[in-house]
């Protein structure tokens, strides 16, 4: 009895130390917030900021710190920054509309235009209103070939070509390589690359210790390209007509690929009539996926069918949930699931010493992935960009 005294005094002591510290010198600090740091939740987490990094993470203790810098998170979630895997942007109106919604990070699956890429993404590390941009660049097409219609892009002929393409993209700032391998189907038939082009290609995208990514539409397509050795897919198989098999479960796990499955794009596609899309057979393969443990990312194709670059990420994840993906691993996604993925590094999630990359949500996401929506507050870099005084 003695000794639970003694230990209920101590802890008594340092948690009163805790609400006694000296924090003027922090930018601001939040206190008792539920806290998604990327992995995993928190109840009662404090976050402290300083120099535009989040500086320390006290997971577990309520502290009482008062101050014009502290902001109270009772009845709120505090996540990092989010994240949409699979964006097509062109200019900086739609890198800024992402980051109001807490979008911070954007990763561009085809562009025609390095340039403009690479300007997107020197503004979105130096100007706090901007996303954070990274871009695959032109994708490794056929002539005739998906992504050639865009064009004029770069093309390979032969397999010979492919070194030296990969090495143009490298030179011209990619960050990753995408391959299109999309044969169309029996009525419309288009080239695609080879088999020897798609071995050489990720061949070549590993010598290089770049993430390698393969447009597909087809489930036999994904599994040939993830015995090849290629890193992720940019959409899930839309026009099989079957469910997968636990053989090619088995396979796409102990590759260790991810999926971008783009369900709202291929949803909307769908009830446009652009694409018949079996979305129900679509769902059943996505949940297959999950429940094998294959990482799932969050990406949702925009512009096309006018998906926007900010809000409608939070659209993908309500569908994840819906398809019977937890709450936490939605969230995932969107976060630390492309962190990994793309080798981001310092985006996804909230930690010491990374940058404070914060969104602020009225609500528990967590558990109720629709509070999603209820965007507080939002912080690049240290600074804020978005904020809803409704909240």
């Amino acid at each position: 009895m003695k000794k639970l005294f003694i230990l209920l005094f101590i802890t008594s002591f340092i948690l009163g130390c805790e609400s006694k510290r000296d924090i003027s010198g922090y930018d601001f600090i939040i206190q008792n917030v539920k806290l998604f740091d990327g992995e995993n939740f928190y109840e009662n987490a404090t976050v402290l900021v300083d120099s535009n990094m989040v500086k320390e993470v006290i997971r577990t203790n309520k502290t009482e710190f008062e101050g014009e810098n502290i902001i109270d998170g009772k009845g709120f979630t505090l996540t990092p920054g989010f994240i949409n895997a699979h964006v097509h942007a062109f200019n900086k109106k739609q890198t800024k509309e992402a980051v109001q919604s807490g979008v911070l990070t954007l990763l561009d699956l085809f562009s025609t235009q390095p340039k403009s890429s690479d300007s997107l993404r020197i503004l979105g590390n130096t100007n706090k209103e901007y996303a954070y941009f990274y871009s695959a660049g032109p994708t490794v097409t056929v002539e005739g070939g998906h992504g050639s219609q865009f064009g004029p892009v770069p093309l390979v002929k032969d397999v010979e070509d492919i070194p030296k393409f990969i090495s143009d993209r490298i030179d011209e700032g990619s960050n990753y390589i995408k391959f299109i391998i999309e044969r169309g189907n029996l009525t419309y038939p288009i080239p695609t690359l080879s088999d020897e082009m798609i071995k050489k290609g990720i061949e070549e995208t590993k010598k290089h210790d770049l993430v390698s990514i393969a447009h597909i539409t087809w489930r036999a397509d994904a599994i040939k390209a993830a015995s090849y050795g290629i890193d992720g897919f940019a959409h899930l198989w839309s026009r099989d007509s079957s469910e997968i098999t636990q053989q090619d479960l088995k396979l796409l796990k102990e590759s260790k690929i991810f999926i971008i499955p783009t369900v709202l794009v291929w949803k909307k596609a769908d009830e446009s009539n652009w694409r018949k899309v079996d979305i129900d057979l679509m769902k059943k393969e996505l949940l297959s996926i999950y429940e094998a443990g294959i990482p799932i990312l969050a990406g949702t194709d925009p512009p096309n069918h006018k998906i926007n670059y900010g809000s409608d990420l939070f659209k993908e994840l309500e569908l994840f949930v819906e398809i019977g993906i937890s709450e936490i691993d939605a969230l995932r996604s969107a976060t630390s699931n492309i962190s990994r993925a793309f080798n981001l590094k310092d985006k996804g999630f909230v930690k010491e010493e990374l940058p404070a990359d914060l969104v602020l949500i009225k609500g528990d996401p967590t558990t109720n992935i629709k509070d999603i929506y209820n965007i507080a507050r939002v912080w690049k870099n240290g600074s804020v960009i978005a904020l809803n005084n409704k909240y």
